[in-house]
C-alpha cells in the first residue's frame, strides 16, 4: 500500500517538475533570461533529479526484469552516474556576448584611429 502512494505522489511531482525544467530550459535556450527563471529552472531540477532517483529505487526490480539481466542494469547505471558527475564538475560559464569588434563602428569617426598618418583622424606629424 504504501508503494502505491508513493507512486500515486511522485508520478505528478516527476510530471510537474520535468515540466516546468523543460519550459524554463526553453526559455533560457531562447536567451529569455531572468532571475525567476533562472530560480525555477535551477529548483525544478532538482526536485526532479531527486524524484527521478525515488522512481528508480521504487521501481528497481521491474528495472532488472525489463533489461534482461542485471549486469546491463549496472552498466547503464554506472554510464548515467558517470555523467551526471561529468556535468556536475564540469565548469562552463558562458554568457553568450557576441564576440569583441576590432572596430567599433557606433563611435564617431573622428575618434577611430587610422592606421598611418595623413588619414582622417589622425594627427599630423605622427
Amino acid at each position: 500500500m504504501a508503494m502505491k502512494l508513493s507512486r500515486k505522489f511522485l508520478n505528478p511531482v516527476l510530471v510537474l517538475a520535468g515540466g516546468l525544467t523543460l519550459v524554463s530550459g526553453l526559455y533560457l535556450f531562447f536567451h529569455l533570461k531572468s532571475r525567476p527563471i533562472v530560480l525555477i529552472h535551477e529548483w525544478s531540477s532538482i526536485i526532479f533529479v531527486v524524484a527521478c532517483a525515488a522512481h528508480l529505487a521504487l521501481n528497481w526490480n521491474s528495472l532488472f526484469k525489463s533489461l534482461g539481466s542485471r549486469a546491463v542494469a549496472w552498466t547503464l547505471l554506472a554510464v548515467v552516474l558517470l555523467f551526471g558527475l561529468g556535468m556536475a564538475f564540469t565548469d562552463i560559464k558562458t554568457d553568450h556576448r557576441p564576440r569583441q569588434r576590432i572596430v567599433d563602428d557606433r563611435r564617431p569617426a573622428a575618434e577611430v584611429q587610422a592606421p598611418a598618418s595623413g588619414l582622417p583622424g589622425v594627427p599630423p606629424g605622427i
